[in-house]
């Protein structure tokens, strides 16, 4: 066997959390779009300065 039980557990463990990083930056990038998009909402009824 080329692999022992531990490296296949670490293996399956460190793709889960690839997995989880990945579904966590997608959940943050849609925040931060959302987020953008309020701002410049707000920044619109800003008064302009001269």
């Amino acid at each position: 066997m080329l692999f022992g039980e531990n490296s296949v557990l670490a293996l399956y463990k460190i793709d889960k959390e690839r997995k989880d990083l990945k579904k966590e930056i997608e959940n943050l990038k849609e925040s931060n779009q959302k987020l953008q998009k309020e701002y410049f909402s707000l920044k619109q009824l800003e008064p302009k300065d001269n």
